[in-house]
């Protein structure tokens, strides 16, 4: 039971649902950087540092460009940053779990793509390109704006990029000047101060509103006021193979923060998928379609034999009241809740 929130035994066990997949996720953050532990598979690790590799080059690009000049060997400078103790911080860490992870799970469903044209919709328009082309020029530049920003994930080998604009600002910002410090190790005085006066500017200029997933929430919010929002935009999102705008989906439907939104659709028990999307009130066959995809791309474990026999279980077990509450406590913030469910085990 959560300390502090009124649950039957079924909801509090779904509750805490989003802190087991962070436990899970920290077990991972560890293995990470050692490739003799078996935590992370060796894609998800490749993926994951190929991203740090890729973040790291393209900060130093940008310090080298604004400060006019480059390091002696930027890299080796980079390479004994891959190599250090800064980037292998949990935070950094598990940002790199997620955008691997992410790509995992955008690749798995473009795989399923004859599911989404057979099962899913008949439309052969995107989500992201209707949205473009619609008359309400507020929703194709925020389309727009968001397609531009999906395609700066991925580099010309077709490999996942971490954006700097994707990270807490404050992790981002000591990152910057992480980079910068090891470009100008060696530097003159002069030198230095390009590569620090470099770095403040890049700080500067970094607008968390040019990342994927703040983009994704404004499109979604512009789809809500237009009452568009609905499982069936969910499902055109997953059918268009974009993990990102279905979180988003999700988050502004439900209230909830997006990474609580993307944990509970890609990295969840069935249970508390179920529970999600019955206390958004979703159509019952929508429920159904939503939670079979899903089984096939992410690590929800092993299909059940009739999900909507075990969707009509989930709401028996937990009821309207107990749905609702559970939602409730969902929209909290995350921060919070970790405090909440650290304390129910003691």
């Amino acid at each position: 039971m959560v300390k502090g929130m009124a649950f039957g035994a079924g909801a509090a066990r779904l509750a805490a649902a989003p802190a087991r997949s962070a436990r899970a996720t920290r077990q991972h953050v560890d293995a990470l950087f050692s490739p003799q532990r078996v935590r992370v598979s060796d894609e998800l690790r490749a993926l994951s540092l190929s991203c740090l590799s890729a973040l790291l080059s393209d900060i130093a690009e940008d310090l080298s460009a604004l400060a006019q000049q480059r390091a002696a060997d930027t890299k080796a400078v980079l390479r004994q940053l891959e190599d250090g103790a800064f980037v292998q911080q949990p935070e950094i860490a598990s940002a790199l779990l997620h955008r691997a992870e992410d790509h995992q799970v955008e690749m798995r469903l473009r795989r399923l793509a004859f599911v989404a044209e057979s099962e899913i919709t008949s439309s052969p328009q995107s989500l992201i390109d209707r949205c473009a082309h619609d008359e309400d020029s507020g929703l194709a530049r925020l389309a727009e704006l968001y397609r531009d920003a999906r395609g700066g994930r991925i580099d010309k080998n077709q490999q996942p990029v971490l954006n700097a604009a994707e990270l807490p600002d404050a992790l981002a910002s000591a990152l910057v000047w992480q980079v910068a410090g090891a470009l100008a190790n060696g530097a003159n005085a002069a030198e230095s101060r390009a590569w620090h006066d470099a770095s403040r500017r890049l700080n500067a200029r970094r607008d968390v509103s040019q990342s994927v997933q703040h983009r994704a929430a404004r499109l979604a919010v512009r789809l809500d006021e237009r009452g568009e929002l609905d499982s069936a935009l969910l499902i055109r999102a997953l059918g268009d193979a974009d993990p990102v705008l279905a979180a988003a989906i999700v988050a502004v439907k439900a209230k909830i923060t997006l990474v609580t939104a993307w944990t509970l659709l890609f990295r969840e028990d069935v249970d508390a998928l179920l529970a999600l999307l019955l206390a958004l009130g979703c159509e019952k066959s929508d429920v159904s379609r939503v939670v079979e995809l899903l089984l096939r791309v992410s690590r929800l474990g092993d299909e059940p034999a009739d999900v909507a026999a075990q969707a009509a279980a989930v709401e028996l077990e937990i009821g309207a009241e107990g749905l609702a509450a559970l939602l409730d406590y969902w929209r909290l913030d995350p921060a919070f809740r970790a405090v909440l469910e650290m304390s129910s085990q003691t």
